[in-house]
C-alpha cells in the first residue's frame, strides 16, 4: 500500500530527489541568520522563506523529505485560508465549501508546489490571506501579511498592485484606505528594497525564461491551471489546448449565467491582469515563468469555485468529476515523465565507483547544487567554467570562488566529469 501511495499518486514528490533549486534552498537556509540576509540580497528572492527553512532544519533535518514538509504545511494554511475566503464571501454552510476544496486539494499547480522545498507554496499562502484580510476589511491583518508577502518573492508586488488596480476601478469607494495600506506595505518593506537597490539595478538584464509563443495563448487557462512549463516539457503538449477549451467553455458559461459582481470582478483582476499582461510581454521580452505567477492560479482556482457554488448543484457536480478525471489524466503524465534530479542516479553512480580521495568536476554549474547535495561537497568543483561569466539564476552566490578549477588532480587521484544529467568521464594527469 506504502509502495502504491509513494510511487502512482503525488506523495511521490514528497519522496523524489532534491532537484538543484530545492538543494540551493536547503544550502542557503543552513548558513546564520545574518548570512542568509546579506547572500539574499545578492541573490534573486528575498530572505522570509530561506529563514523559516533555516529554523526547520533545526527541528527536523536536512532530509529530502523534512525540507519538503515545510511547503506541505504552508500548503495546508492556504487550503485552510481558501475555506474561509470562500466562505465569507458566499455565505454557503462549511458541507458545501468543503466538496469544493476538493478541486484545490488535487490542483497540479498548487500541490505541486506544496510538495517543493521552495518559497512558492508560501507565496500562495500570502496571497491567499492578503485578499482574505482585503474583503474582511482589517487593515493591521493585511499590513502584518503584505509586509511577509514582501519579503518572501519579490512578485508579492503584483498581488497588491491587483489590490489597488481592482480598488481603484470597480470599489472606489474604498481605494483610499487600500492605497493606504499598500503604501504602509511597502515603507515597512523598505528597508530591505533599499539594502537590495544597487543588486536590483545590476540584474535587469539577466533574466532565464524563455520566450512564450503565440500557442501559448490559447494554452494560457490550462498553463494556469496546472503550473505546467511548457517550454521546458513536453509531456503534456497535446492535452493542452483540450483543458484550455474545457476551463473556458465552463469559465464562460458560469460568467453568462451569474451575476457579476464586485467580488467576481475582482478574483478576476487577481486571476488574469498580470498573468496575461506578462504572458504576452514574453513574446517580445521572455519575463513569463507559471511559478513566479502562482498568486494568479490561486485567485482562478477560487473563482471557480465561486462561480459554481452560485450554479446549479447537478451541473456543478458534473464539473467537478471532469475535473476530478482530468487531474488523475494530468498527475499520472506528471508523476512518469517529470521525475526530479535524475542526475542523482549518476551522482550516486560516480559516489559508489569514487575512491575516498576522487573529485567529482562538473562542467555544467546547473548540477552545482544537487550534487552537493547528495556528493561530498568538500570534493565538487566546477570544471572550465568562468566565474564573472557565470549568471546569477545558477546560484553564484552559493559558489564560492575557489570551487571554479581547471586542472586535472594528479595521479592516483582521478576527477569523475560530469558533463550531464547522464554522462561522465574519468580522468587524472600523470
Amino acid at each position: 500500500m506504502l509502495n502504491l501511495l509513494f510511487n502512482f499518486t503525488p506523495l511521490k514528490l514528497l519522496t523524489e530527489f532534491l532537484w538543484r533549486d530545492e538543494a540551493f534552498s536547503y544550502f542557503m537556509a543552513r548558513q546564520s541568520i545574518k548570512d542568509i540576509l546579506l547572500t539574499t540580497a545578492l541573490d534573486n528572492n528575498p530572505p522570509l522563506y530561506y529563514i523559516l527553512l533555516h529554523y526547520w532544519i533545526k527541528i527536523f533535518g536536512q532530509s529530502a523529505f523534512a525540507l519538503r514538509c515545510l511547503s506541505l504545511i504552508f500548503f495546508t494554511l492556504m487550503i485552510y485560508m481558501i475555506f474561509l475566503f470562500v466562505k465569507h464571501i458566499t455565505k454557503k454552510n462549511d458541507r458545501q465549501i468543503e466538496i469544493f476544496l476538493i478541486l484545490i486539494i488535487f490542483n497540479p499547480f498548487l500541490l505541486y508546489f506544496g510538495f517543493e522545498a521552495r518559497m512558492y507554496s508560501l507565496f500562495a499562502l500570502l496571497t491567499v490571506s492578503s485578499y482574505y484580510y482585503l474583503i474582511k476589511q482589517n487593515k493591521l491583518r493585511s499590513i502584518l501579511i503584505n509586509v511577509l508577502g514582501l519579503y518572501t518573492h519579490y512578485f508579492f508586488t503584483l498581488v497588491l498592485l491587483s489590490q489597488l488596480i481592482y480598488s481603484m476601478i470597480f470599489d472606489r469607494q474604498r481605494f483610499k484606505n487600500v492605497l493606504k495600506s499598500v503604501i504602509l506595505s511597502f515603507v515597512l518593506a523598505l528597508p530591505w528594497f533599499l539594502f537590495i537597490y544597487n543588486r536590483i539595478l545590476s540584474n535587469t538584464k539577466t533574466f532565464w525564461a524563455k520566450p512564450t509563443h503565440i500557442e501559448d495563448l490559447f494554452n494560457s487557462l490550462a498553463i494556469l491551471y496546472t503550473g505546467y512549463e511548457a517550454e521546458y516539457y513536453n509531456y503534456y503538449d497535446r492535452y493542452l489546448m483540450l483543458l484550455s477549451l474545457v476551463l473556458s467553455v465552463v469559465l464562460l458559461f458560469c460568467l453568462r449565467r451569474v451575476k457579476i459582481n464586485k467580488i467576481t470582478k475582482m478574483l478576476l483582476v487577481w486571476s488574469f491582469l498580470f498573468y496575461f499582461l506578462f504572458l504576452i510581454i514574453s513574446i517580445f521580452k521572455p519575463v513569463f515563468v507559471p511559478r513566479y505567477l502562482i498568486f494568479a492560479a490561486c485567485g482562478f482556482n477560487i473563482l471557480i469555485i465561486y462561480l459554481l457554488l452560485r450554479m446549479n448543484s447537478k451541473f456543478s457536480l458534473l464539473f467537478i468529476g471532469l475535473i476530478l478525471v482530468l487531474y488523475l489524466h494530468y498527475w499520472r503524465a506528471l508523476i512518469l515523465y517529470r521525475p526530479k534530479a535524475h542526475e542523482v542516479r549518476t551522482i550516486n553512480e560516480i559516489k559508489n565507483i569514487a575512491g575516498k580521495q576522487d573529485l567529482l568536476y562538473l562542467t555544467d554549474p546547473i548540477l552545482y547544487f544537487t550534487a552537493r547535495y547528495y556528493f561530498d561537497e568538500n570534493r565538487i568543483y566546477l570544471y572550465n567554467l568562468n566565474p564573472k561569466k557565470s549568471q546569477s539564476y545558477y546560484g553564484t552566490v552559493l559558489i564560492p570562488r575557489d570551487k571554479f578549477i581547471n586542472m586535472l588532480p594528479e595521479y592516483p587521484v582521478k576527477a569523475f566529469i560530469m558533463t550531464s544529467e547522464d554522462k561522465f568521464t574519468i580522468e587524472t594527469s600523470l
